[in-house]
C-alpha cells in the first residue's frame, strides 16, 4: 500500500512539473484509482484548475484549496511541498504510463475485494443467491473492460516485429486450425483458428447438430479435447449419434452401427450389442465432453460461459461446440428485443473464444425466409442482430432436393470466412449414420 501512495504523490507532482502530459493523466486515471484521501483531493483539485484552463502551479493549488477549505484536509502547504520535492525526471511516456498502470491496477484489486464482500453478504441467505451470477458477470465485465496499460506492445516497432512473426507462423496457426476432414472443404476452408468465432446455419432437420458432431468426434479422435453444450438434444441422444458415427471409421462394414438398429435394438440381439460395445470402448478412449440443459438447468449465456472457462481450464479444450444459439438466453432489462439479446450474446462468444484461445462454433436456424430462396445468405440467419459481424466464418448447409433422401448430397456454403475465400463445397450426408463425408 505504502508504494502506491508514493506512486499517488509522483503521479501528482508530475503535473507541476510536466503541463504537457495534465491531460494524459485526467483521462488515463479517476478519483477512484487514489487510496490516500488527501491524494484524491489535490487530484479534484488539479482537475477543476486544468478544466478552468489554469496552469498547475502550487500557489493557484494552494489558493484553490483554500477556496473550497480543503487546505487543512490535505496537509496544508507542508503536504503540497511535499509532493513537489518528491518529484522525479520522468525521461518518456512510458515511464508514465508504468505509474499510471500501477495505479489502475490498485484500483481493479479493490474492485475485486469490494465484490468478495458483495459475494459473502449475499451468500448468507437463499434469497442473495438469486441472480447472483448474472449480477457478479456484469460486476466482473466492467472490471475487465478497465484498460491496463502496455506501452511495449503498442509501441510501432513491437507491433512491426509481432505482425512479422505471426506472418512467418501463419503455416503453424493454419495448422492448428480446426479441420473438417473432408478434403475439399476443409482446402476452402481454413480458417476455424483459435480465437475465432464460427456460425453453422441450416433450417431445421437439415443435420447442423450432425455436422457439429462429426466436426468434434474427428478432431477429438486427433487427440484435441472438445466440448459441446446442447440446447436441444440429451446427452444420451449425442452419444447413440457419436456411437453410429465412429462405427462408420471401422474398415469392416459389418462393424457399422446404424441409428435404426440402435434405436430398435433388443436385448437378444447379440451382434448390434457387440457394436455398441465397440463403439463404446472407442468413445472411451477419445477426449470428448458433452454437458446438456436437461442436465445443467440453464441456458443463460452468463453460467454457459463460465462452464466453457471451467472445462477450458480443466481439459485444455481446443474446440467449443454450442447447440445452438436461439435457444440461448440472457436476462438484462436494458436489451429491448431478442435480436438485441442474440446480438448481446454473440459479443459474448466472440470475446470468450479470444480470452480462452480457442475456436468456438455455434449453430443456428434459419429464418423461414431462407425457404422462399433457391440459395440461404447469411442475413437469413434467424434473428441474426448482430451475429453476422460478430462471427469470423459463417457455413450455411443447404439441400437443393426437395424430397428427403437417407443419403442426400448437401452444400456447404462459407458465406463468410474473415481472413479466406468464400465459396461452396458439394458433401454427402448419410442420414442413416449421422455421417458426413
Amino acid at each position: 500500500m505504502q508504494n502506491s501512495v508514493n506512486i499517488e504523490k509522483r503521479v501528482l507532482g508530475i503535473c507541476f512539473f510536466k503541463p504537457e502530459y495534465v491531460q494524459i493523466i485526467l483521462d488515463t486515471i479517476s478519483i477512484d484509482c487514489f487510496l490516500e484521501a488527501r491524494n484524491k483531493i489535490i487530484f479534484n483539485a488539479i482537475k477543476s484548475l486544468h478544466e478552468e484552463n489554469k496552469e498547475i502551479e502550487l500557489q493557484l493549488l494552494i489558493s484553490y484549496l483554500v477556496g473550497i477549505e480543503e487546505l487543512s484536509a490535505v496537509g496544508g502547504e507542508d503536504y503540497l511541498l511535499e509532493i513537489q520535492e518528491d518529484i522525479f525526471d520522468v525521461k518518456d511516456i512510458k515511464t508514465l504510463y508504468g505509474y499510471l498502470s500501477e495505479l489502475r491496477n490498485s484500483e481493479i484489486s479493490k474492485k475485486y475485494l469490494e465484490i468478495a464482500d458483495f459475494i459473502s453478504d449475499k451468500t448468507k441467505t437463499y434469497e442473495g443467491l438469486k441472480g447472483l451470477g448474472a449480477i457478479l458477470d456484469k460486476k466482473i465485465i466492467s472490471i475487465n473492460q478497465s484498460i491496463t496499460f502496455d506501452n511495449e506492445n503498442v509501441a510501432p516497432k513491437k507491433l512491426i516485429d509481432d505482425t512479422v512473426n505471426y506472418i512467418l507462423k501463419k503455416k503453424e496457426l493454419n495448422e492448428q486450425a480446426v479441420k473438417t476432414y473432408i478434403y475439399e472443404l476443409d482446402q476452402l476452408l481454413t480458417t476455424i483458428n483459435p480465437q475465432t468465432l464460427t456460425v453453422i446455419g441450416a433450417k431445421t432437420g437439415l443435420g447442423k447438430t450432425s455436422f457439429a458432431l462429426n466436426l468434434m468426434v474427428r478432431n477429438a479422435l486427433d487427440n484435441n479435447p472438445c466440448f459441446m453444450y446442447s440446447l436441444e438434444m440429451s446427452k444420451i441422444e449425442i452419444v447413440i449419434k457419436l456411437f453410429s458415427i465412429l462405427s462408420r471409421f471401422k474398415d469392416d462394414p459389418a462393424k457399422f452401427l446404424s441409428l435404426d438398429e440402435i434405436n430398435n435394438f433388443r436385448p437378444e440381439d447379440v451382434e448390434t450389442l457387440k457394436k455398441i460395445s465397440n463403439s463404446a470402448s472407442d468413445l472411451y478412449n477419445i477426449p470428448l465432453y458433452i454437458q446438456d440443459v436437461g442436465t445443467a438447468k440453464t441456458n443463460q449465456i452468463n453460467d454457459i460461459i463460465n462452464m466453457v472457462r471451467y472445462y477450458t481450464r480443466t481439459y485444455n479444450l481446443k474446440l467449443v461446440v454450442i447447440d445452438y444459439m436461439q435457444l440461448l438466453e440472457h436476462v438484462d432489462r436494458d436489451l429491448r428485443n431478442r435480436t438485441q439479446v442474440l446480438g448481446y450474446i454473440s459479443r459474448r462468444l466472440k470475446l470468450l473464444a479470444m480470452e480462452l484461445n480457442i475456436p468456438i462454433v455455434v449453430l443456428a436456424q434459419l429464418s423461414r425466409e431462407a425457404d422462399k430462396v433457391e440459395r440461404p445468405r447469411r442475413y437469413h440467419l434467424r434473428e441474426s442482430g448482430s451475429i453476422e459481424h460478430d462471427a469470423d466464418n459463417i457455413l450455411l448447409l443447404h439441400n437443393k432436393e426437395d424430397e428427403p433422401a437417407l443419403i442426400e448430397d448437401m452444400m456447404v456454403i462459407i458465406e463468410k470466412q474473415r481472413a479466406g475465400r468464400v465459396g461452396e463445397v458439394m458433401v454427402t450426408f448419410d442420414k442413416k449414420y449421422s455421417l458426413f463425408t
